[in-house]
């Protein structure tokens, strides 16, 4: 399946609002460009939903929607996702960036990552000024000097914090626990071209199918369900959190922060997923 990244920007968003109509001139204004290179996308658009046995419906005046059942919907949705492309969106561009900057323990030069990328150095430099717009949320800031490189510089909690959220904006449970178990089991291959998978080559993925086990026994006995997004970020924090530990660091609290959860509900939940993680 070949998509370009407008391509890709216009089917996620009818994927993600298959009840309603949009129209035109909607999808025109969330990629930025006319409402005729709109018309002229959907060619390709309509031959990829026919491959999915979806269709495209178009209702003159009112709007374009997709047509078809939940699970040929959620098939194109999780190929998307797992899609490999080398253009990407300016979004993606910066996923693509930060993504290399966790994993890097050396400054990279600003050539090398546009060279990542397929873009010119003039492009990275502008995402990497939005970039640290989102950095800032985490107590993250980017070092940048001529001659030395890019580093990610912050502590290792709001690194943390900047992954979960990451991938809990991305995935919604069923999508992230797919992409996590299809991760696992092509672990002998090298390649990571997709946005997703460069996302979870950020931790370790048989730690997350562990705790997503244990998160979702216990789940079950809450009064009331975890939202996708927080499900996903807790997951994946707690991935990361254990192989801090495992390395010998410690993860502290100040004692009247902990009192306070310790009279919370949560805390109860909390105490037994760390008891089930010790006995593994």
């Amino acid at each position: 399946m070949i998509v370009s990244a407008r391509e890709r920007l216009i089917l996620q968003f009818l994927l993600e609002n298959v009840n309603v109509e949009t129209t035109i001139k909607q999808l025109a204004d969330i990629v930025n460009v006319s409402e005729r290179t709109i018309h002229r996308d959907f060619k390709n658009i309509e031959d990829i939903l026919v491959a999915f046995h979806l269709k495209l419906q178009k209702k003159a005046g009112v709007g374009v929607k997709v047509i078809g059942t939940q699970s040929d919907i959620y098939q194109l949705r999780v190929t998307i996702l797992k899609q490999d492309f080398t253009e990407y969106t300016p979004d993606e561009r910066m996923i693509v960036a930060l993504c290399v900057l966790l994993d890097m323990q050396d400054p990279i030069k600003l050539f090398s990552l546009a060279s990542d990328l397929g873009v010119t150095t003039a492009t990275v430099s502008n995402d990497l000024d939005k970039l640290e717009l989102f950095l800032k949320e985490y107590g993250l800031k980017l070092i940048r000097k001529r001659g030395y490189g890019i580093e990610l510089a912050g502590t290792e909690e709001g690194k943390r914090r900047a992954i979960s959220s990451l991938i809990s904006d991305r995935f919604d449970v069923p999508e992230f626990l797919k992409m996590v178990k299809e991760n696992i089991q092509k672990k002998s291959s090298n390649k990571v071209d997709s946005i997703s998978e460069r996302l979870l080559g950020l931790v370790q993925k048989e730690k997350l199918i562990l705790i997503e086990t244990i998160i979702g026994d216990i789940n079950e006995e809450l009064p009331y369900p975890l939202a996708d997004s927080s499900y996903v970020g807790l997951v994946v924090h707690l991935a990361l959190a254990m192989e801090r530990i495992q390395r010998g660091e410690n993860i502290a609290f100040q004692k009247e922060y902990l009192q306070e959860l310790k009279s919370t509900k949560e805390f109860d939940f909390a105490r037994k997923i760390a008891s089930r993680l010790e006995r593994t």
